[in-house]
């Protein structure tokens, strides 16, 4: 029986008087890829930033790995690409390896693991989205979807059981669609389970098994794909 990864229960969630989100429930299993569509402002980011633990003031329960999410201690369980990423300083003086080492959670340090063991860990991240060769080169002279693959690396460089990924393909070049859409599918057959948002409805519908659509009054319907 695959392991429930996810628990959303009764979720609400406001802005000052604007309601976002209205008791909405879901959970996720090993293995699962939820994708996560809806109109501008029915709190597609809202969700993925509560389930981040990065926003206060919610009512209901957000259970990750059967713990409060709260409580959770062990974040590197927890993988995330921000639409951020897209937007990225691209004159920052950083090195794709310095980009990809920086995200290593500092707990790491702590528990003595050996530099070549967190070097191993960031090139195998680099490995993993294909951008190995480039490790040595700038962030900023790379083009806009390498960048991300490289921001996809970050997220997996603590080796998450849990990915959450926020538009990873706004702003890339068809190419980079699709070269990026490959990668995250080769992700999820692996056992990842995963949460996107994409304003590309039918895209995601390929990718996911589970979609949950967020209405403009704040509630959410689940619709099973596979």
């Amino acid at each position: 029986m695959s392991r429930e990864i996810l628990k959303v229960e009764n979720l609400h969630f406001h802005y000052s008087d604007m309601p976002v989100l209205r008791d909405v429930s879901f959970s996720l299993q090993e293995g699962d890829f939820l994708g996560i569509i809806g109109e501008n402002g029915t709190g597609k980011s809202t969700l993925m930033k509560l389930i981040l633990n990065l926003l206060p003031g919610y009512m209901g329960a957000i259970e990750i790995f059967g713990e409060n999410r709260k409580h959770l201690k062990d974040t590197d369980l927890i993988g995330y690409v921000s639409q951020k990423a897209n937007s990225f300083n691209s004159d920052f003086p950083a090195t794709v390896e310095e980009i990809v080492s920086a995200h290593l959670c500092p707990r790491s340090m702590l528990f003595g693991k050996k530099r070549t063991d967190l070097q191993e860990r960031v090139e195998e991240a680099l490995c993993a989205v294909g951008m190995q060769d480039a490790k040595k080169r700038l962030i900023g002279h790379l083009s806009g979807g390498q960048q991300q693959r490289v921001f996809i690396a970050a997220a997996l460089v603590s080796r998450p059981k849990l990915l959450l990924l926020d538009e990873p393909t706004v702003g890339v070049d068809a190419r980079s669609t699709e070269t990026i859409t490959k990668l995250i599918r080769t992700l999820n057959e692996q056992g990842m389970t995963i949460l996107m948002t994409n304003h590309d409805t039918h895209s995601l519908e390929t990718l996911a098994n589970k979609l949950l659509i967020l209405s403009e009054n704040g509630t959410a319907q689940m619709k099973l794909l596979r």
